[in-house]
């Protein structure tokens, strides 16, 4: 399997942005990492080696990203606003640096967009405020609401990363046209601490007309990354 790390300093986040490239054919997975993952998190948790086959065999290649989590939103000494401002930075970083890169790299225009977790939240907000780019969304154990992190604040700027706030309103046709061609999927369990939150955002879609696939696995499987490893091959 071809496998290599590639980083630069981004313009956008101000930082050295590192990623992570594994094979180079089929789909692209691009993997947003949980709370306290990072681009080497995906491999580090044996996701890698559980998807290798799929991977040789050019079904699919994966691109673990780093994130900025602890920089912004999980950083408790960082302003509410900011912490928005943060990943605002980051989503630009991805749309105007890596995904140029992606494009070089494989040929492709989009993306599976894929996270577990705080990942698939990330997943999901990106999928949804750029669709021409994310073909599918796999959000696995989400939660689609930001509000806790930003302790009472919010503003404009935070109302269009709150999936579970915008996604109501959006009447655009452009949007909701591939959100309906987008093939999404969301996986939660009965001992799932967001199952209620994934419930909800299924509701949610569902009243914006957008069809989906919504797993619900037993209470045998709860969050944490055994359960993923067991769960993510069926779907990826």
């Amino acid at each position: 399997m071809r496998a290599y790390t590639q980083s630069w300093h981004s313009p956008h986040t101000g930082r050295q942005m590192e990623f992570r490239h594994f094979g180079d054919r089929g789909a692209p997975v691009l993997v947003f990492p949980t709370t306290s993952g990072d681009h080497n998190e995906f491999a580090d948790r044996g996701m890698i080696h559980i998807l290798a086959d799929k991977i040789e065999r050019g079904h699919i290649q994966v691109l673990c990203i780093n994130s900025l989590h602890w920089e912004g939103w999980y950083n408790d000494g960082c302003e509410p606003h900011r912490k928005v401002e943060i990943a605002v930075a980051f989503e630009d970083y991805l749309v105007h640096e890596f995904f140029p890169y992606l494009r070089h790299a494989t040929g492709m225009d989009s993306v599976i967009a894929f996270g577990i977790s705080f990942g698939a939240y990330q997943a999901a907000n990106f999928a949804l405020k750029h669709p021409d780019l994310v073909h599918r969304l796999l959000a696995v154990y989400g939660s689609f609401d930001i509000k806790g992190l930003l302790h009472g604040h919010y503003d404009e700027l935070c109302y269009f990363n709150n999936p579970v706030d915008y996604l109501p309103n959006m009447n655009d046709p452009w949007f909701l046209e591939r959100y309906r061609q987008m093939d999404i999927t969301l996986i939660t369990s009965d001992s799932d601490l967001c199952l209620q939150r994934n419930m909800d955002f299924s509701h949610l879609l569902n009243t914006k007309g957008v069809e989906h696939n919504f797993y619900r696995w037993s209470a045998d499987f709860p969050h944490e990354w055994p359960s993923w490893q067991h769960i993510v091959p069926h779907y990826l």
